[in-house]
């Protein structure tokens, strides 16, 4: 459940609800008779989720491709959202394409899709009927990809029975199908595209709310409202328009000046400016989201393969040897920050997990460390990050000056936003890397699966360890709740305190929208979509 938060700024700075997720005069859009029409402009700077590097979701890692083809792609599941979704809860998927699904033993599925679906009138499919033959070809494209295969689909065969009718069969049995194929790139797409153009770089063409009308690599983007969109009455709004910023400065400037309706925190502001945000946006609520034992986003990790780097008390040297109470401090001032570990979800602990000694700053104790694994003199170490927003890349530099006094010396390595995701994800770095764990629950046991199993294709730390590989296995095979739990414990306890990943400073979220702008929900962890913008922008109205 979300914390009620304990800040009283400004009437205007609305804390969330507890079991909510949405803002202020939002929260009551859902009774009122929606004004259809409109444009929402969304800033596009920095490392907004906006406009795409690129319109090939499937083989680009990098979230700023795959969160945007939700727009015009669709999914055959995905999950509920809503102020009345928890964000503790990560199992309430429902229907996207599909209408029903029924599993008829542990390897077999069988889909029925809604009758009403089109893909967008738009070349080469021009408006044709959306049929079981379409999600066979995707599904089977997915099956095909050895990343897809070993962490997310072990799809064996499917068969489709008839127009309307999938069965799908998998070559083990697993408990996580439905939160697999609610993901943000399984989504589903038309054979024809790829026939004419070889693959789906230079089009988008979908059965989701909104039409690609116009689109610029890295600069720009315009999405207009799909008339035959088979959810009736959605989206409210005729178009979605990415406006290009210099930078995030600039996109703050645009929104407190009425240039557009929304801001996002990673692109508004820093947390030592949201006071005067909230002063001169006289028109405007914020909102800020901080749930209970959230996950960190963020995390540094060590190349497992790699000496001295694989040893464990190495890996808590780096963590013994950085003060998160006073980067907490300088960085993120009253708004403040924790150290939580990545995965922490509710529902899988009876209280919040512990790190033991293993977060607090302690020098002394990091020599020790780092002399008991054999390494005397300096620590040299490369550490590959890319520029997520000023707020990360200022915690980066502190803890590689904090970390001189342990004798050890980090040589910071930048890449570019959109390359650093398939660089990390594929475990190209060669001592240390910025990770990233989505705090959304796509289902926390797939995220584990994908980024720590030993045989997965994204196993970017190259964490080879027999437990964990044990534990997984029972986490997302397994049928007993209680076993699960224990297992997920199991993975969180070994992962954080050996430790495998070390969790960055975590500070509150904050959103920025002006009050015309009705029913926005930015509560992007009940949407294991990537950060909700498919549901959040089918749903968004203005107000005339």
């Amino acid at each position: 459940m979300w914390s009620p938060s304990t800040m009283s700024l400004s009437a205007r700075l609305v804390p969330v609800p507890s079991g909510t997720g949405t803002s202020g005069p939002s929260a009551t859009a859902t009774a009122e008779k929606p004004n259809p029409g409109g444009t929402v402009k969304f800033p596009l700077s920095g490392v907004s989720s906006g406009n795409p590097p690129t319109l090939y979701p499937f083989e680009n890692l990098t979230y700023l491709a795959q969160t945007p083809a939700n727009y015009y792609y669709s999914r055959l599941l995905r999950a509920k959202t809503g102020p009345t979704i928890s964000p503790d809860d990560q199992t309430q998927i429902e229907g996207d394409l599909v209408a029903k699904w029924e599993q008829v033993d542990p390897l077999n599925y069988v889909f029925t899709f809604k009758p009403n679906v089109k893909w967008q009138n738009v070349d080469p499919v021009n408006g044709r009927a959306f049929t079981a033959e379409d999600v066979k070809y995707t599904l089977e494209a997915f099956a095909a990809s050895a990343e897809f295969n070993t962490a997310w689909l072990p799809i064996d065969k499917v068969e489709a029975s008839d127009a309307m009718t999938v069965r799908v069969s998998l070559k083990q049995p697993v408990n996580y199908l439905q939160n697999a194929l609610a993901e943000m790139r399984i989504v589903m797409l038309p054979k024809e595209v790829a026939a004419a153009d070889g693959d789906f770089s230079k089009r988008a063409v979908g059965t989701g709310p909104f039409i690609l009308e116009q689109y610029t690599a890295n600069t720009s983007a315009k999405y207009k409202k799909n008339p035959d969109y088979y959810v009736n009455g959605k989206p409210y709004v005729d178009s979605v328009e990415y406006v290009a910023y210099k930078d995030a400065q600039g996109a703050r400037e645009a929104y407190l000046t009425g240039q557009f309706p929304v801001g996002r925190g990673d692109g508004l502001g820093s947390p030592d400016q949201y006071k005067d945000d909230l002063s001169r946006k006289k028109d405007g609520v914020a909102l800020k989201l901080q749930s209970r034992w959230q996950a960190n986003v963020w995390f540094l990790g060590l190349k497992t393969d790699k000496p001295p780097f694989n040893n464990p008390q190495v890996a808590q040297a780096f963590s013994m040897a950085w003060d998160r109470k006073a980067f907490a401090k300088t960085i993120l001032g009253d708004l403040e920050g924790n150290t939580l570990g990545n995965f922490t979800w509710v529902s899988y602990f009876d209280k919040q997990p512990d790190f033991g000694k293993l977060t607090e700053y302690n020098v002394a104790e990091a020599k020790k460390l780092l002399s008991g694994a054999g390494v005397s003199g300096t620590l040299e170490a490369t550490v590959d990050y890319a520029n997520y927003g000023q707020t990360l890349v200022d915690q980066i530099q502190f803890i590689a000056e904090q970390m001189k006094a342990a004798g050890i010396n980090l040589k910071l390595q930048l890449s570019e936003v959109a390359a650093y995701g398939p660089k990390f994800s594929q475990g190209q770095f060669d001592n240390m890397a910025l990770g990233f764990i989505s705090t959304v629950p796509r289902y926390q046991p797939l995220v584990m699966k994908t980024f720590l199993e030993s045989t997965s294709g994204r196993n970017a730390l190259k964490i080879n360890d027999p437990e964990l590989d044990s534990n997984i296995k029972k986490l997302t095979e397994g049928t007993s709740t209680a076993d699960q739990k224990a297992a997920y414990q199991a993975i969180w306890t070994k992962v954080h305190t050996r430790p495998y990943l070390i969790p960055l400073v975590e500070g509150p979220t904050m959103f920025f929208h002006d009050k015309k702008v009705r029913n926005w929900l930015p509560n992007q962890y009940s949407d294991p979509g990537g950060w909700g913008l498919q549901s959040m922008f089918e749903q968004v109205w203005l107000e005339a």
